[in-house]
């Protein structure tokens, strides 16, 4: 979703969020990198996975908005290492066609509320590594606890969120 600046001493140091998004029930997982290296994305991968599972299928658009930043998402996701840890998953990588930017709606509107949230958080301050990720934390856990339907029982409602499809004992496997 592009780069943020984090505090780093005196220093500011620029840093780059990963954005995951399952399709089904739109709920977000989000990884702070120090750079959109085939390295780091593979890394973030096997994080996410280890949390959540190996999906089946990666969706990502042509990356034609990372052209000015020397298309570092397209070079992570198209590399040898990347394409050789997918097959290793049996993960299908499918990039959208070029400019099908409704294909990608679901998560690049997602992609907006995280950067508006952050906005709201953050504005123009500095904050440090731990800062943020604490801060990407709660975004990620507001995001994930938002309304997407209900469900009634005689007099009472039950809200259905992303975070309804996640139980801890399916994470632990």
């Amino acid at each position: 979703s592009g780069h943020v600046f984090v505090k780093d001493g005196d220093k500011m140091q620029k840093m780059y969020i990963l954005v995951f998004t399952c399709l089904n029930v739109r709920a977000v997982h989000f990884e702070l990198l120090p750079d959109m290296s085939t390295k780091q994305c593979i890394l973030a991968f096997q994080r996410f996975c280890n949390i959540y599972t190996i999906p089946a299928c990666i969706y990502s658009d042509n990356a034609k908005s990372f052209v000015k930043k020397g298309d570092l998402l397209e070079n992570a996701l198209t590399s040898n290492e990347m394409k050789e840890e997918l097959a290793n998953n049996i993960v299908k990588h499918v990039r959208i066609p070029l400019y099908s930017a409704w294909i990608g709606s679901a998560w690049e509107r997602l992609i907006r509320v995280l950067k508006n949230c952050l906005y709201k958080c953050i504005g123009k301050a500095k904050v440090t590594y731990f800062e943020l990720l604490t801060i990407l934390s709660d975004v990620k856990n507001a995001i994930n606890s938002r309304p997407l339907t209900y469900r009634s029982f005689s007099d009472s409602f039950e809200f259905i969120t992303p975070n309804s499809f996640r139980s801890e004992e399916h994470t632990s496997e």
